[in-house]
């Protein structure tokens, strides 16, 4: 049992210690962004070693080498106060329910145009 909570101590630090770059590439991705803003509310796409393609190599390298999971879904409410007119996208470890960002993003034409 030591052993299963130190390892899961490891995974969720490295999982706080990346969730910022990810919020942050995710957020300005256009892929991601269209997808996300075409997705229904509440609506979690998983982020992880397996979408590899559509995620910069700076984050694929963490997701693969510490099998880091996230999720990000278009939500209604957020604790976090954002411009009007923005859309927030909320961030979480599926493992982790304590770890969470937002992130507030202005749509623009380009990205539902895909």
């Amino acid at each position: 049992m030591k052993r299963q909570s130190r390892t899961l101590a490891v995974n969720a630090d490295k999982h706080a210690e990346h969730i910022d770059d990810v919020m942050i590439e995710i957020s300005q991705s256009s892929y991601w962004r269209t997808q996300l803003l075409q997705a229904q509310y509440n609506v979690r796409l998983l982020i992880s070693s397996d979408c590899s393609e559509q995620i910069p190599p700076y984050i694929q390298e963490p997701l693969r080498k510490y099998n880091l999971r996230y999720c990000v879904s278009k939500v209604t409410d957020c604790p976090d106060e954002f411009l009007e007119g923005t859309v927030t996208f909320k961030f979480e470890a599926p493992e982790h329910p304590a770890l969470v960002r937002y992130s507030g993003n202005t749509p623009i034409d380009s990205d539902t145009a895909h």
